[in-house]
């Protein structure tokens, strides 16, 4: 059969063409029938066809079901015999993948088998191609014609896009779009994706020539767009038709930038950008108009490579010195010192990603160019992972390095600089010597002796490649530095497995960088030099940084700081101990705004300043840190995979027991977690009183949770909330937090509202008012209008209460307000009202000296209306009921009499603490009780009646030291109490200890406010004992306390 597009003869039952891959027969993928070339739907079952050539590998064979429909009638004249036609051709046969990495063949063999290609979320760099002009072309030319010359093209684009592990999504006519980072990721795909447009305008600049000189086409070009962005792929459209696809803006973007690039050019949008302009050079465009975008979007173009590319990693703008690696590199400064003797090393420098190996060497040739009479040279070569199925890919690099080839050298040039490397060789060897580096180049040789390939080449090539080393190196020291040998080929490290022999021989040392991946290549030479070259290896692993450590790179990252407590804690936390990860965290909030700097003048000198724009603790996951976290997982087989993608889902944290419920269609649980501990990826935290699982670092969970389709992630986390409902019944108090996160995540309100409520009780309890902040703020935000008005006000009252606890008095007083005006809407209790109004009185009270006059004025306006209210709606003559809310209410008053009131009315407030006290007494209630002895001790205070105020603050003090009391805040005023009227009368010795104790406890429960009142009490009495040293100390504690809270949370002292 010969093919109509490139006219190679094929075998009779060929479905495409061997050489170009254009399809040979046209037949309906679904029943089989013949069809004329030009149809677009089978006129035997109605099936709409695949109408460009080239595109039907994107349809897999077992996706299109097959219909049994009866055979077309049979025609009165028997026509030849069929020529028998398989069913739609696999990849393998078709031209255009044979460069189609073998994850990804796998992962599609894998969909197709399954008739499903699940969908993910990625992080993904679209690329767009076009023809320049196209239309006005293919009118001057044969249909046929043109389809041979964008084939050609199509070509070109394809054998680029595979080269750099791309994936062709669609061939659109002429044009083509392709993904990088799916299905299958890699860290630098962004990079992959720039190195292979680039590539492609290389190419068609030759088939430019080639049809010029052909008198075809006049000046043929096209025009590549980029961008960088999150992305749905998977099988999108219906059962019927699975394609690998992608959907969302990122793609739109990236459309936009081929329209608007020159032709010839490359042209990025801005998150391409800047994760690639380390590599390659660029010319600023400024912004593009996009539609659909209220702002231009910042565009570039792509001028070419950088002739050399760091990995240096670090911050523009931002310097850090080196954290927590000085023991390395003195050692390295000690290898460096015995090459000074002529001593040979081999050093394998290990850590996984992001430890800071590059940094390191790079600071050890700060090293190097530091020792005085070294006379050494250094030469360092970069490993570039998508060059990994390069064959002596290093070796070309390092001869590249030291002997000065260009990558964009002529032949000729390179030939002479060959011929000028040999020179240091001796005589009888160079001619084989220079065809052997010739070939390894890919030039001819002009010697006129006979190629060599096989083990021949292999053997001699090494041997040149040794008697080169030995001859350049043997009378200068020198250092090779390979960086992330981990990416090397197989021919290059079995080649420097025989070349690291050098160092028993000259003043020789290889540095290699590498990651701690056992199954790559490059182990071998950790393996080899550690077994065989024991006495020369030096071996330095790196470990992530200490909370210490990390807490002092973010520092100098942000040489002086205003963070938050909590924003802080969250960036080490996630980091987990990786300098990489905190960089770019940092770089992250820079970028997004969280984090901004500002000048300041101090003392004359203008200083940077970093500071928070706003408290908020979280933030997402850098995009190449999702790309880097992400590469490792599209590593693991599909089944061992999807374990990983569900405990990511339970948390950074995972219980077994839960991940085997959760992962049912699992029958190999062990398996993967075996793997999944081997690779480094989880480890096991705790057996007892569970078998608990989790992750290495907090922020590879957070990149696997990403990939997972919103769909499915609420129904993983519906059935991780139910696991652990049946699991632990009886410690659902505890895991609350847990489960009102994962039913919030599943879409189930109610049981999210109840289970966050309970966790930010828990959190009270324990004093962590944060905790019990951010729950009762996430329960809020997911009331529906349907919610119980009692458990809205409940939920509004709970948070007003915690404000207020850490004297947040605004958002408390606006709380209860809300909580209020929803009252007054629903059939509430009115007892919930008089809470409320009593809790507005009280906030007056407990601001007055807090707030500035005229933030006291707003509450006080607000008091006035509540406590008109109270006086309007509730009678407190005596004879009510005794009852909780009525004793908290008489205190309230009391307060509210002396201390808002002008003059104070303190027989009112005398009034109303007795007959708190009294009712108090009657309903055996401790803490009601000790308030209100609170409010008596407060008015003999006033009154100046110290001897009973002592006696009432003692009996109060007994009270909380009873056993059943647990009211620590209660506990805290009557130690305070005590200690206050034992200051009255002068007994400063015997006040102190109380004093003492108060503090310590309000420090423990961060009662900020109470501590400082106590620390205050405390510095007057050590004045009054003339003890200066501890007045200084105590007056410090306060400050510090001062500085790192607000004034209203510290509160009056």
């Amino acid at each position: 059969m010969i093919c109509s597009n490139c006219n190679t003869t094929n075998r009779e039952q060929a479905n495409v063409c061997k050489q170009c891959g254009a399809v040979l027969a046209h037949t309906c993928p679904r029943c089989n029938v013949a069809l004329p070339d030009a149809a677009i739907f089978c006129d035997h079952c109605g099936l709409r066809l695949v109408d460009s050539v080239g595109a039907y590998w994107q349809t897999a064979p077992s996706a299109l079901p097959r219909v049994e429909i009866a055979p077309p009638p049979k025609p009165s004249v028997e026509p030849r015999a069929p020529i028998a036609i398989a069913p739609i051709p696999v990849l393998a046969e078709s031209k255009l993948q044979q460069y189609i990495p073998e994850e990804l063949r796998a992962k599609l063999d894998a969909a197709r088998a399954s008739g499903d290609m699940v969908g993910e979320r990625k992080q993904v760099t679209v690329l767009f191609s076009d023809i320049v002009g196209s239309t006005a072309l293919a009118e001057k030319l044969d249909p046929e014609e043109w389809g041979e010359i964008v084939s050609g093209a199509h070509r070109r684009v394809s054998e680029a896009i595979y080269r750099y592990e791309g994936t062709i999504a669609q061939l659109l006519g002429d044009g083509v779009l392709a993904f990088f980072g799916a299905p299958i990721t890699h860290e630098d795909d962004p990079v992959r994706a720039v190195n292979a447009a680039l590539d492609i305008l290389k190419q068609i600049g030759e088939y430019r020539n080639e049809l010029r000189a052909k008198n075809r086409v006049p000046d043929f070009q096209m025009r590549i767009g980029l961008n960088t962005g999150l992305v749905v792929v998977g099988n999108i459209g219906s059962d019927m038709h699975m394609e690998y696809l992608a959907l969302g803006d990122a793609i739109n973007l990236a459309a936009r930038m081929e329209h608007t690039a020159a032709p010839g050019t490359v042209q990025i949008a801005h998150d391409t950008h800047k994760q690639v302009k380390s590599f390659f050079e660029f010319e600023n465009l400024g912004g593009i108009e996009v539609k659909g975008k209220t702002e231009p979007v910042p565009a570039y173009r792509v001028l070419g490579r950088k002739e050399s590319a760091s990995r240096m990693r670090g911050i523009e703008g931002l310097h850090a010195e080196m954290v927590g690696r000085d023991a390395e590199l003195i050692t390295l400064r000690g290898v460096i010192t015995d090459l000074k003797q002529g001593v040979g090393r081999i050093v394998c420098v290990l850590g996984e990603a992001g430890l800071g190996k590059t940094r390191l060497l790079h600071e050890t040739f700060l090293v190097f160019k530091s020792l005085e009479g070294l006379n050494a040279q250094w030469h360092e070569t970069l490993t570039l992972s998508y060059e990994s199925n390069q064959a002596y890919g290093l070796i070309q690099r390092l001869i590249r390095r030291v002997n000065g080839i260009g990558a964009e050298d002529a032949p000729e040039a390179m030939r002479a600089k060959l011929g000028a490397l040999v020179e240091c060789l001796a005589e009888d060897r160079r001619a084989r010597a220079l065809q052997l580096f010739e070939s390894l180049f890919g030039l001819e040789s002009q010697n006129g002796n006979a190629p060599l390939d096989g083990e021949m080449f292999k053997r001699e090539l090494c041997e040149a490649v040794r008697d080169w080393m030995r001859a350049r190196f043997a009378n200068q020291p020198t250092v090779l530095v390979f960086d992330d040998l981990h990416w090397c080929d197989a021919a290059s490290v079995e080649m420097l497995r025989q070349l690291v022999a050098l160092t028993e021989e000259i003043p020789l040392v290889v540095l290699c960088a590498l990651r701690t991946e056992r199954q790559a290549p490059a182990w071998q030479i950790k393996i080899i030099a550690d077994e065989e070259y024991q006495h020369r290896y030096t071996e330095v692993a790196l470990r992530p940084l200490s909370e210490a450590e990390s807490n002092e790179l973010l520092n100098r990252l942000l040489a002086v700081a205003e963070l938050p407590d909590r924003l802080r804690a969250n960036i080490l936390e996630k980091s987990g101990g990786n300098p990489f990860f905190i960089e770019e965290v940092v770089r992250t909030l820079i970028d997004s705004g969280a984090v901004v700097s500002e000048d300041r003048v101090v003392n004359g000198t203008t200083r940077r300043y970093w500071r928070a724009t706003n408290a908020g603790a979280d933030f997402e996951i850098p995009d190449n840190l999702q790309s880097l976290l992400a590469a490792r997982m599209d590593r693991l087989e599909e089944s061992t995979r999807a374990t990983l993608q569900i405990a990511s889902v339970i948390g950074r944290s995972f219980y077994r027991r839960v991940l085997q419920l959760v992962d049912e269609a699992s029958q190999d649980l062990d398996k993967h977690i075996g793997t999944l501990i081997r690779l480094d990826m989880i480890r096991e935290s705790a057996r007892v009183p569970e078998l608990e699982y989790a992750f290495r670092n907090p922020l590879t969970q957070e990149a696997v949770y990403k990939t997972i389709l919103l769909k499915r992630r609420r129904a993983f986390h519906r059935r991780v909330g139910q696991a652990m409902e049946m699991l632990f019944p009886n410690r659902l108090e505890g895991l609350a937090g847990l489960l009102a996160y994962h039913f919030a995540q599943a879409g189930e309100r109610d049981k999210a509202i109840t289970y966050a409520r309970h966790a930010a009780q828990q959190a009270v309890a324990v004093y962590a008012y944060d905790d019990a902040i951010q729950n009762l703020r996430k329960a809020l935000a997911l009331i529906a209008p349907e919610t119980a008005i009692e458990l809205q006000l409940g939920l509004l009252e709970d948070l007003g209460d915690v404000y207020r606890l850490v004297r947040d008095f605004a958002q408390a007083l606006a709380l209860y307000q809300q909580a209020l005006a929803r009252a007054r809407d629903g059939a509430s209790d009115k007892i919930i009202a008089v809470r409320l109004h009593r809790k507005i009185v009280q906030i007056a009270t407990d601001a007055k000296w807090s707030v500035d006059a005229t933030a006291y004025q707003q509450v006080s306006e607000i008091r006035n209306e509540s406590r008109a209210w109270l006086e309007e709606n509730i009678v407190t003559n005596g004879n009510e009921p005794p009852h909780t809310e009525t004793v908290q209410l008489l205190v309230a008053l009391s307060m509210d009499a002396w201390r808002n009131q002008t003059p104070p009315d303190w027989d009112s407030a005398h009034r109303l603490a007795q007959r708190a006290v009294q009712m108090a007494e009657q309903l055996d209630d401790g803490v009601a009780l000790s308030k209100a002895l609170g409010a008596l001790a407060n008015v003999f205070d006033g009154r100046s009646l110290l001897r009973e105020h002592l006696q009432v603050a003692t009996r109060r003090l007994e009270l909380c030291r009873a056993g059943n009391f647990d009211d620590a805040r209660e506990s805290i005023d009557a130690l305070r109490g005590v200690g206050v009227a034992l200051m009255y009368f002068g007994e400063y010795d015997q006040a102190l200890p109380y004093l003492t104790e108060a503090e310590t406890l309000a420090a423990r429960i961060q009662a900020t406010d109470q501590q400082v009142n106590a620390i205050g009490i405390q510095s007057h009495c050590l004045f009054r004992l003339d003890r200066w040293d501890e007045v200084l100390t105590t007056e410090a504690r306060w400050r510090d306390l001062e500085r790192r809270y607000t004034r209203e949370r510290v509160g009056e002292t």
